[in-house]
């Protein structure tokens, strides 16, 4: 697997903003990258993703997600707010409650997710210039799950803490 050149550097620009957030999108985008890269090479249809670099797709989303996880919005994340650490359902957006109302069994952490279509052409606009196809989304969303799994453990617990200090990005080299 080749060195990624995805750094810590891609996702804070002053000191300030080397915050637990951060770096939870910097792990989104190191987890993006190998499934991106793997659809690349398996797929003809989604050339898109060579032509603009992996990385900066991965970057791109991830910065996405970073910044719909402030905003509390909906990212296609199907079960209760509280399944994933730092969302609080109080102040989710009414579409998610409502989208999580429709579903008979309730979901438990890490809850049954997923990043849609459109979340992910909205984010990344030359993925929209691709017929609509679940193929990206879900790709994103297995990266995602694994990562959500991994930080259910981790005792920093980057999302329920977004706005704390990392002292990870000055630990390097990476």
């Amino acid at each position: 697997m080749p060195e990624s050149k995805i750094k810590p550097e891609d996702f804070f620009s002053a000191p300030e903003e080397k915050i637990l957030l951060n770096w939870f999108a910097y792990e989104a985008a190191l987890a993006f990258e190998p499934e991106l890269r793997d659809l690349a090479t398996s797929s003809p249809r989604v050339k898109v993703l060579h032509e603009n670099g992996i990385e900066a797709v991965s970057i791109a989303l991830a910065k996405g997600l970073k910044d719909a996880l402030v905003r509390r919005e909906s990212i296609g994340i199907l079960g209760p707010s509280s399944d994933l650490p730092g969302l609080d359902r109080k102040k989710s957006s009414r579409r998610f409650n409502e989208g999580y109302r429709r579903h008979a069994q309730p979901r438990k952490f890490p809850g049954e997710m997923s990043l849609s279509p459109q979340w992910v052409a909205n984010h990344y606009p030359p993925l929209a210039k691709l017929p609509p196809s679940p193929i990206i989304a879900n790709a994103l969303t297995r990266a995602l799950k694994g990562l959500v799994r991994i930080c259910a453990g981790c005792p920093v617990q980057c999302l329920r803490h977004m706005n704390s200090p990392c002292t990870m990005f000055d630990d390097g080299p990476y």
